[in-house]
Protein backbone atom coordinates (compact mmCIF):
# COMPACT_ATOMS: atom_id res chain seq x y z
CA UNK A 1 0.00 0.00 0.00
CA UNK A 2 1.47 3.59 -0.93
CA UNK A 3 1.83 5.83 2.31
CA UNK A 4 -0.43 8.33 1.07
CA UNK A 5 -2.99 5.78 0.78
CA UNK A 6 -2.01 4.47 4.41
CA UNK A 7 -2.48 7.35 5.88
CA UNK A 8 -5.77 8.02 4.02
CA UNK A 9 -7.04 4.28 5.49
CA UNK A 10 -5.27 5.06 9.27
CA UNK A 11 -6.92 8.89 9.28
CA UNK A 12 -10.45 7.28 8.22
CA UNK A 13 -10.01 4.35 11.12
CA UNK A 14 -8.81 6.91 13.65
CA UNK A 15 -12.18 9.59 12.89
CA UNK A 16 -14.58 5.86 12.67
CA UNK A 17 -12.98 5.47 16.39
CA UNK A 18 -13.98 8.82 17.87
CA UNK A 19 -17.44 8.51 16.29
CA UNK A 20 -16.64 11.56 13.43
CA UNK A 21 -18.70 9.81 10.48
CA UNK A 22 -18.99 12.21 8.26
CA UNK A 23 -15.38 13.36 8.44
CA UNK A 24 -14.05 10.44 7.79
CA UNK A 25 -17.00 9.57 5.16
CA UNK A 26 -15.53 13.04 3.21
CA UNK A 27 -12.10 11.83 3.78
CA UNK A 28 -13.17 8.52 1.78
CA UNK A 29 -15.01 10.34 -1.36
CA UNK A 30 -12.32 12.41 -1.84
CA UNK A 31 -9.35 9.01 -1.73
CA UNK A 32 -12.06 6.88 -4.11
CA UNK A 33 -12.42 10.09 -6.15
CA UNK A 34 -8.15 9.93 -6.46
CA UNK A 35 -8.27 6.22 -6.32
CA UNK A 36 -10.94 4.45 -7.56
CA UNK A 37 -9.22 0.96 -7.85
CA UNK A 38 -7.22 0.67 -4.83
CA UNK A 39 -9.01 -2.21 -2.54
CA UNK A 40 -7.65 -1.10 0.51
CA UNK A 41 -9.67 2.53 -0.09
CA UNK A 42 -12.34 0.55 -1.13
CA UNK A 43 -12.77 -1.78 1.78
CA UNK A 44 -11.70 1.35 3.87
CA UNK A 45 -14.80 3.88 2.51
CA UNK A 46 -17.25 0.48 2.67
CA UNK A 47 -16.23 0.00 6.47
CA UNK A 48 -16.37 3.59 7.36
CA UNK A 49 -20.13 3.89 5.17
CA UNK A 50 -21.17 0.29 7.32
CA UNK A 51 -23.37 1.88 10.25
CA UNK A 52 -24.44 5.15 7.87
CA UNK A 53 -25.14 3.73 4.29
CA UNK A 54 -24.97 -0.12 4.16
CA UNK A 55 -26.13 -0.16 0.58
CA UNK A 56 -22.92 1.46 0.05
CA UNK A 57 -20.88 -0.68 1.79
CA UNK A 58 -22.23 -3.86 -0.39
CA UNK A 59 -21.26 -1.90 -3.32
CA UNK A 60 -17.50 -0.96 -2.48
CA UNK A 61 -17.10 -4.66 -1.10
CA UNK A 62 -18.12 -5.65 -4.49
CA UNK A 63 -15.75 -3.08 -6.19
CA UNK A 64 -12.63 -4.28 -3.87
CA UNK A 65 -13.05 -7.88 -5.30
CA UNK A 66 -13.56 -6.20 -8.26
CA UNK A 67 -9.93 -5.05 -8.60
CA UNK A 68 -8.50 -7.94 -6.44
CA UNK A 69 -10.74 -10.93 -7.06
CA UNK A 70 -7.82 -13.71 -6.18
CA UNK A 71 -6.09 -11.59 -3.06
CA UNK A 72 -7.43 -13.92 0.19
CA UNK A 73 -7.84 -10.75 2.10
CA UNK A 74 -9.48 -8.55 -0.28
CA UNK A 75 -11.69 -11.33 -0.46
CA UNK A 76 -12.38 -11.95 2.88
CA UNK A 77 -12.69 -8.20 4.40
CA UNK A 78 -15.02 -8.36 1.70
CA UNK A 79 -16.76 -11.12 3.06
CA UNK A 80 -16.58 -9.80 6.90
CA UNK A 81 -17.89 -6.10 5.93
CA UNK A 82 -20.75 -7.86 3.63
CA UNK A 83 -21.88 -10.06 6.85
CA UNK A 84 -21.93 -6.98 8.97
CA UNK A 85 -24.10 -5.28 6.42
CA UNK A 86 -26.51 -8.25 6.32
CA UNK A 87 -25.38 -9.61 3.02
CA UNK A 88 -25.20 -12.54 4.21
CA UNK A 89 -25.50 -14.69 0.25
CA UNK A 90 -22.91 -12.36 -0.88
CA UNK A 91 -20.47 -12.58 2.48
CA UNK A 92 -20.52 -16.74 1.83
CA UNK A 93 -19.88 -17.08 -1.65
CA UNK A 94 -16.89 -14.51 -0.96
CA UNK A 95 -16.13 -16.62 2.06
CA UNK A 96 -16.25 -19.86 -0.02
CA UNK A 97 -13.89 -18.28 -2.74
CA UNK A 98 -11.41 -17.48 0.08
CA UNK A 99 -10.80 -20.82 1.62
CA UNK A 100 -8.71 -22.38 -1.14
CA UNK A 101 -6.36 -19.56 -0.93
CA UNK A 102 -5.67 -19.66 2.55
CA UNK A 103 -2.36 -20.60 4.26
CA UNK A 104 -1.35 -21.47 7.74
CA UNK A 105 0.79 -18.54 7.39
CA UNK A 106 -2.66 -16.10 6.52
CA UNK A 107 -2.47 -13.51 9.09
CA UNK A 108 -6.67 -13.45 9.53
CA UNK A 109 -6.89 -16.92 9.44
CA UNK A 110 -8.53 -17.01 12.79
CA UNK A 111 -10.83 -14.25 11.81
CA UNK A 112 -12.43 -16.42 8.41
CA UNK A 113 -12.79 -19.20 10.83
CA UNK A 114 -14.60 -16.86 13.13
CA UNK A 115 -16.81 -15.48 10.29
CA UNK A 116 -17.61 -19.41 9.19
CA UNK A 117 -18.80 -19.98 12.68
CA UNK A 118 -21.05 -16.83 12.30
CA UNK A 119 -22.42 -17.95 8.89
CA UNK A 120 -22.79 -21.10 10.27
CA UNK A 121 -24.50 -19.76 13.35
CA UNK A 122 -26.65 -17.80 10.99
CA UNK A 123 -27.63 -20.58 9.03
CA UNK A 124 -29.20 -22.49 11.71
CA UNK A 125 -26.07 -25.15 11.68
CA UNK A 126 -25.16 -24.70 15.58
CA UNK A 127 -22.98 -27.60 16.34
CA UNK A 128 -20.94 -26.63 12.79
CA UNK A 129 -20.85 -23.16 14.46
CA UNK A 130 -20.11 -24.38 17.87
CA UNK A 131 -16.65 -26.07 16.10
CA UNK A 132 -15.50 -23.41 14.14
CA UNK A 133 -16.58 -20.76 17.15
CA UNK A 134 -14.59 -22.61 19.81
CA UNK A 135 -11.55 -22.93 17.08
CA UNK A 136 -11.55 -19.11 16.61
CA UNK A 137 -11.73 -18.53 20.16
CA UNK A 138 -9.13 -20.98 21.57
CA UNK A 139 -6.48 -20.24 18.83
CA UNK A 140 -7.15 -16.58 19.22
CA UNK A 141 -9.11 -15.46 22.65
CA UNK A 142 -8.23 -11.21 22.12
CA UNK A 143 -10.14 -11.62 18.88
CA UNK A 144 -12.53 -8.94 18.39
CA UNK A 145 -16.32 -10.51 18.80
CA UNK A 146 -14.66 -14.27 19.10
CA UNK A 147 -15.94 -14.50 22.96
CA UNK A 148 -19.11 -12.86 22.35
CA UNK A 149 -20.22 -14.75 19.22
CA UNK A 150 -19.47 -18.04 20.79
CA UNK A 151 -21.08 -16.75 24.23
CA UNK A 152 -24.04 -15.67 22.30
CA UNK A 153 -24.38 -19.01 20.81
CA UNK A 154 -24.21 -20.92 23.91
CA UNK A 155 -26.96 -18.57 25.83
CA UNK A 156 -28.87 -19.32 22.19
CA UNK A 157 -28.85 -23.35 23.25
CA UNK A 158 -29.51 -22.73 26.49
CA UNK A 159 -25.86 -23.35 27.81
CA UNK A 160 -25.68 -20.16 30.26
CA UNK A 161 -22.80 -21.37 32.31
CA UNK A 162 -20.85 -21.75 29.69
CA UNK A 163 -21.46 -18.74 27.95
CA UNK A 164 -20.45 -16.72 31.27
CA UNK A 165 -17.21 -18.82 31.37
CA UNK A 166 -16.35 -17.99 27.64
CA UNK A 167 -17.00 -13.92 28.42
CA UNK A 168 -15.24 -14.17 31.46
CA UNK A 169 -12.66 -15.50 29.56
CA UNK A 170 -12.79 -13.28 26.30
CA UNK A 171 -12.85 -10.29 29.38
CA UNK A 172 -8.92 -10.89 30.56
CA UNK A 173 -8.13 -10.38 27.33
CA UNK A 174 -11.03 -7.44 26.34
CA UNK A 175 -11.42 -5.99 29.76
CA UNK A 176 -12.56 -2.83 27.86
CA UNK A 177 -15.24 -4.50 25.84
CA UNK A 178 -18.55 -2.92 25.98
CA UNK A 179 -20.15 -5.46 24.51
CA UNK A 180 -18.68 -8.30 26.33
CA UNK A 181 -19.58 -6.29 29.79
CA UNK A 182 -23.09 -6.44 28.23
CA UNK A 183 -23.67 -9.62 28.24
CA UNK A 184 -21.55 -10.69 31.05
CA UNK A 185 -24.17 -8.55 33.02
CA UNK A 186 -27.14 -9.80 31.20
CA UNK A 187 -26.25 -13.58 31.68
CA UNK A 188 -25.41 -12.72 35.54
CA UNK A 189 -28.50 -11.34 36.23
CA UNK A 190 -30.40 -13.93 34.66
CA UNK A 191 -28.10 -16.54 37.04
CA UNK A 192 -30.12 -17.99 39.91
CA UNK A 193 -29.29 -17.12 43.11
CA UNK A 194 -26.23 -19.42 43.99
CA UNK A 195 -26.02 -19.58 48.38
Amino acid sequence: MDKEIAEVVARSKLLNSKRRMRESEDLMRAAIRKHPLDPEVLLQAAATFLLTAPAGTAALAHRAVQTSPDDPGVLFRAAHLLFAADEFEASSEYLARVEPLLTPEFPLLNDVIHLAGKHAFHRGAFEEAERALVTAFERDPEGNGHGEVLAKLYKQQGKPQEALEVVRRARVYRPDDGRLGELERALTSARPEQS
